[in-house]
């Protein structure tokens, strides 16, 4: 597998240390990245509908309406 350049590898390397607390911390990093791309999915699927919606209804231009005294 090859390992990614991120900052548990470079203290790893820095410090000569593993096993423990490192084998731990090691592994939830390589597991990280999946929540983060399934928030992001989230954020996509639940923003690009409402973008379309408010361009379409045109939410974004509202009509200005001139009162007079």
């Amino acid at each position: 597998m090859r390992r990614r350049v991120c900052g548990m590898y470079f203290v790893l390397a820095m410090f000569n240390t593993g096993g423990g607390i490192w084998s731990f911390t090691g592994s939830l990093n390589d597991r990280f990245n999946h929540p983060g791309i399934i928030i992001i999915g989230v954020f996509i699927d639940a923003w690009l509908p409402s973008f379309v919606i408010c361009r379409v209804k045109r939410y974004d231009d509202p009509e200005v309406v001139r009162v007079e005294r």
